[in-house]
């Protein structure tokens, strides 16, 4: 098998996903470095090197090949997206915030896209962008946990107790009807909640 055949063959199975349960191992570390030595300018491939990076808690490395990624390709919005997850892992919302919000404006008819802007938007203390983010990314896909997650949170950083409920409330039903969200973390967000009320005051409606 000569050498194009051989990064034809690894680039397949690195984007597909094909090997990801072995992301842990250190060959498939050495396999990512290594093809990204090769293909320094396959914007694909390096995307999904990034995010490998990103999957396991290599955040800075992931944020180097994202950062690459965009450059190769401006338009792509999962880019960005990965690279906002970098950037939050290593603490750095603001350049998140900027990340995420370009994803979410090259593709605002995804749902995930918007709940990363969301979620970035709480970080950095812009609630009512956040609120407005979720609940646009809940008109699009009205049972995406994820959204509820993020604005059960936010209300209670709000104390607004009666809509953190609701939302909570919503995981529930939509875990009722999926193996998505477990009982277990049901039960942990609702004691969240609980906390975060009888800790701070509560609010007269």
């Amino acid at each position: 098998m000569g050498l194009a055949t051989k990064l034809a063959y690894w680039r397949r199975l690195l984007i597909l996903e094909i090997f990801k349960p072995l992301v842990r191992n250190k060959s498939t570390s050495r396999l990512a470095r290594y093809l990204a030595g090769v293909c320094p300018n396959d914007a694909l491939l390096v995307d999904r090197i990034g995010w490998e990076y990103c999957s396991h808690g290599s955040y800075a490395e992931a944020e180097k090949h994202l950062r690459r990624a965009a450059v190769l390709n401006p338009s792509n919005a999962a880019t960005y997206h990965n690279l906002s997850a970098a950037l939050a892992g290593q603490g750095k919302w603001s350049d998140a915030l900027i990340a995420s919000r370009t994803a979410a404006d090259l593709d605002p008819n995804c749902s995930m896209y918007l709940v990363g802007l969301g979620q970035c938007q709480k970080e950095v203390g812009e609630f009512p962008s956040a609120i407005a983010s979720l609940n646009e990314a809940l008109r699009l896909d009205s049972e995406n946990p994820d959204a509820f997650i993020q604005l059960s949170i936010v209300y209670c950083q709000l104390k607004s107790w009666k809509e953190a409920l609701f939302a909570v409330g919503n995981i529930f039903a939509f875990a009722q009807r999926t193996s998505l969200v477990t009982p277990r973390k049901q039960q942990h967000y609702a004691k969240w909640v609980i906390s975060k009320k009888r800790s701070l005051p509560v609010e007269r409606y």
